[in-house]
């Protein structure tokens, strides 16, 4: 058996990642009948047939995308066009808050924004 945390999912198989290494893995069936999907950034235990039998109590969890355990959420908005949405930068901002996600902007375009609207938005 081995700790690590799921980096990738698709179709019932996950990779998990532990001791410098990738191992993929299938999930226990119980999973499923109690309607448990594991989700990436989840910290799972795997047996010695590669099956994930145990999920680690989350952090936190995203429904879109389905991740769990964040610790950043980068934001990208444009200081050019588009238009950067404040009213969605707010919204971001405060769930990652409330969900104890440290969130992070990242101002894409600053080569060709006016001044005035990258100060704008930070």
């Amino acid at each position: 058996m081995f700790k690590g945390r799921i980096t990738k999912g698709v179709g019932g198989t996950y990779c998990v990642s532990h001791d410098s290494q990738i191992t993929v893995c299938t999930a226990r069936g119980v999973f499923r009948r109690e309607k448990i999907t594991p989700c990436i950034g989840d910290f799972v235990t795997v047996n010695d047939d590669n099956c994930i039998v145990d999920i680690d109590e989350r952090k936190n969890i995203l429904v879109r995308p389905p991740v769990a355990n964040i610790d950043y959420l980068g934001i990208v908005v444009s200081a050019e066009l588009p238009v950067a949405d404040t009213l969605m930068l707010d919204k971001l901002t405060v769930s990652a808050r409330y969900l104890r996600i440290e969130p992070f902007v990242i101002i894409n375009k600053c080569d060709v924004g006016r001044p005035e609207d990258i100060k704008r938005i930070t």
